[in-house]
């Protein structure tokens, strides 16, 4: 992930505040500052299928959480509503420790009947369930699939095709100017154009001195509307383009950035190979 703005335990008056829809002010308080006993959380699509009697053959609640665990009182609305939830968590650190310790219990016996790509995350939602700590939900804290919706895209979208710029050379952040989410989760395919990104992609090798930086795409890549996927020439919306391009543009920033402080500390100066060229489209690359 790459940090956009500073976590905040301040949460009330967080200007990027974003809820479910849901979400009711009269019912349902939005603490002042984050304390024990009300943790938040991001938005995932996970749903809650822990809570259906029909999904027992996956997530047998009994045999996962316990006899008497609150787990199995959880209804399927409440459980999407306050468990469905990945990275960011901002936890107090009580409340931590005590669903670290039943997340890590959890998660063998659920990847037994379950054993997918998830079993881990719902193993933390049933194991926060267990510990009877619901989450506040919300939106803001994450962007990373371009195509959903419930994430903090409406602040990328405000900024329209202005979607490719450098982080402020003094503050080091991104449009220091704005409102944005709180983290850039870099765990698609990103693809505008001729270029793309793809974490399982890079090399190690790209902290050799002499290894170049990222490409840094076109200013005005926002405008192109398709992507070329290994070959394949797929049409993109303007909604998509905006957004895979923030996506790709400030992953390769931020990338380059980390690289030119780390290879300051660990290179000979006129080792330092500066050239941006590292296009993750080309198999040359990868």
């Amino acid at each position: 992930m790459i940090l956009l703005r500073p976590f905040t335990l301040d949460f009330a008056n967080n200007p990027a505040n974003l809820f479910l829809p849901s979400f009711n002010p009269n019912t349902e308080k939005v603490p002042e500052r984050l304390s024990r006993g009300h943790p938040v959380a991001q938005l995932y699509g996970l749903g809650a299928p822990w809570t259906i009697d029909h999904k027992a053959k996956n997530f047998n609640r009994t045999a996962i959480c316990g006899e008497h665990s609150p787990c199995l009182s959880v209804q399927r609305k409440f459980g999407e509503d306050h468990f469905s939830v990945g990275p960011p968590y901002i936890l107090e650190k009580e409340d931590l420790l005590r669903l670290t310790d039943s997340w890590t219990k959890f998660v063998p016996r659920v990847f037994e009947k379950y054993p997918a790509l998830l079993a881990e995350m719902y193993a933390y939602s049933m194991a926060a369930a267990h510990e009877e700590l619901p989450h506040l939900t919300v939106l803001h804290m994450m962007v990373s699939n371009i195509d959903m919706d419930e994430e903090g895209w409406v602040y990328i979208d405000k900024l329209q095709e202005d979607v490719c710029q450098p982080p402020d050379t003094q503050t080091k952040l991104f449009y220091a100017e704005h409102v944005l989410p709180t983290v850039l989760h870099f765990c698609q395919f990103y693809r505008i154009g001729e270029y793309g990104f793809q974490k399982r992609r890079l090399r190690k090798m790209m902290f050799e001195c002499n290894a170049p930086l990222m490409a840094i795409p076109p200013a005005n890549i926002s405008t192109v509307r398709y992507k070329n996927r290994d070959g394949e020439i797929v049409k993109l919306g303007v909604k998509q383009s905006r957004r895979g391009t923030f996506m790709l543009c400030t992953i390769h920033y931020a990338i380059n950035e980390m690289l030119l402080y780390y290879k300051s500390k660990m290179c000979p100066a006129e080792k330092i190979n500066t050239k941006p060229s590292v296009n993750l489209v080309s198999k040359e690359f990868w």
